[in-house]
């Protein structure tokens, strides 16, 4: 975890909800559909998990269950 974190620093030190590095989420459904994925996951986010009106940032969760509803999207 210590590599991920640092490697995303590096290349994003400013996170990536502003970076032109990233897309956008195609729509509204979509966008909302992701972030209840994220919310409702019992895995512990580590990393990221901002928001923005149409994006969501690069986030890493780890423990996250096999049967989690964000695993079998």
């Amino acid at each position: 975890m210590t590599a991920i974190k640092s490697s995303y620093s590096i290349y994003f030190p400013d996170g990536t909800l502003d970076t032109p590095d990233m897309s956008k989420i195609v729509n509204g459904n979509h966008y909302k559909r992701v972030l209840n994925l994220l919310a409702s996951s019992k895995g512990q986010k580590i990393l990221g998990g901002g928001h923005s009106q149409d994006k969501i940032e690069l986030t890493v969760l780890k423990d996250v269950p096999v049967d989690d509803p964000l695993v079998k999207e």
